[in-house]
């Protein structure tokens, strides 16, 4: 800054930090000599101002960069200038975090001060060190779904899989011993079309370690049978068949404090299911579906408990448990129009309840966190199935976005 030397002939007054010229004009040439010394007061009191005002920084470049694991981190800096140094880009100081050997969220951090002292509010730049893939996701799109919310991520980085904008689905991780691993299907809506988006879901929840009662009774014809069978209180899924005929089966329900889900199925004919509790109130903590094919077939006991539309299976009976045992494990998103193609792509198998022709999945309505969701259970079974698909990287003829 170059020093400013003038006189003032006239009356100057100062307020506090203002300096003003007072003097009264009485002539033409007194008036332009006035305007004359308050412009040169205005850029003085501007300088004084700026004597106060802060540096600022300026990024180059994004505020929020995404870079893969391995990759080479180039950082794109800033610039900084002030109102009395000018431009002052080359006393910036930064403090670099990125360590791109690691995934996580990293900083940069931009600092500087003028030749007065006075120092910039710092800038910061959030550096995502990510698994492959995943810089090249919508972002937006994923982590707006309710279902992203219900599922406890706050990040789309967290994903394991996903499908990015050019179709491409990519699957990052393995999953080692399905056998012991439950899989749900989340969407936002309770429809299955083919714009759905879902993410499947791996919990650390071994469900066939679970309680449960598969019985068939599959004897011929011949005289009448007479079968009994107790569902203790901590089952919570009983599936009962009769390939055979002419069965008597009388089906004790213990006390309980916890739903039962029931699966009645007959193939034979003349079959009959006795339904008694040990406590009558527990009636309406059953849900059942029967499929009685054959002649003569029926089942007693349950007229206060809940028919269901469409056959639950066990992961359906241990739901609210498996959404308590913890975050998934695996999270991967993708398109519901893309299950049969990928099931193609990757030569595996279709599963009964994962086909999205038949039949369609169920989805039950659930509010987690204060997100709504809709679940479809897809184990049962399938796990192995399942846990190539979510291992499986493939591409789609038509990306739905």
């Amino acid at each position: 800054m170059f020093p400013l030397h003038f006189k003032i002939y006239g009356q100057i007054s100062t307020n506090g930090s203002q300096v003003k010229n007072v003097g009264e004009p009485t002539e033409a040439n007194d008036a332009t000599t006035k305007a004359y010394v308050d412009a040169l007061i205005q850029n003085l009191q501007n300088q004084i101002n700026s004597l106060n005002e802060p540096p600022t920084i300026t990024l180059v470049g994004d505020q929020e960069i995404c870079i893969e694991t391995g990759a080479t981190y180039v950082d794109g800096g800033a610039t900084a200038f002030d109102d009395m140094d000018g431009d002052i880009t080359n006393s910036i100081f930064v403090t670099n975090e990125v360590n791109t050997n690691t995934t996580g969220e990293y900083k940069v951090t931009y600092n500087v001060a003028d030749s007065n002292g006075k120092n910039a509010s710092p800038v910061i730049r959030h550096v995502d060190v990510v698994s492959a893939y995943i810089c090249s996701v919508s972002e937006s799109a994923i982590e707006n779904s309710p279902s992203f919310g219900a599922l406890g991520l706050s990040t789309y980085t967290e994903l394991t899989g996903f499908t990015e904008n050019n179709g491409l689905l990519n699957v990052i991780g393995s999953s080692d011993n399905y056998n012991q691993k439950t899989y749900l299907m989340f969407s936002d809506n309770s429809n299955w079309n083919d714009t759905t988006k879902v993410f499947m879901a791996e919990y650390n929840y071994n469900l066939n370690a679970q309680n449960s009662i598969d019985e068939n009774f599959s004897s011929g014809s011949g005289a009448t049978k007479n079968e009994t069978i107790s569902i203790g209180s901590n089952f919570k899924y009983a599936k009962l068949s009769a390939s055979g005929s002419n069965y008597v089966v009388n089906i004790n329900i213990n006390s309980r404090d916890e739903p039962l889900f029931l699966v009645l199925e007959t193939f034979g004919s003349n079959n009959q299911f006795n339904f008694i509790f040990d406590d009558t109130n527990d009636e309406g903590l059953i849900s059942y579906w029967k499929n009685l094919l054959g002649s003569g077939n029926s089942e007693s006991g349950l007229s206060n408990s809940t028919a269901l539309s469409k056959e639950p299976n066990k992961t359906r009976a241990y739901l609210d448990d498996i959404l308590v045992s913890g975050n998934p494990n695996r999270v991967i998103w993708f398109s519901g129009d893309m299950i049969n193609e990928i099931l193609v792509s990757c030569s595996h198998t279709f599963t009964s309840n994962f086909d999205p022709n038949y039949p369609e999945p169920e989805f039950i309505a659930k509010n987690l966190g204060g997100y709504q969701t809709y679940i479809s259970t897809l184990s049962d079974g399938y796990e192995s199935n399942i846990a190539k698909f979510m291992n499986c990287n493939t591409s789609y003829n038509n990306p739905p976005y």
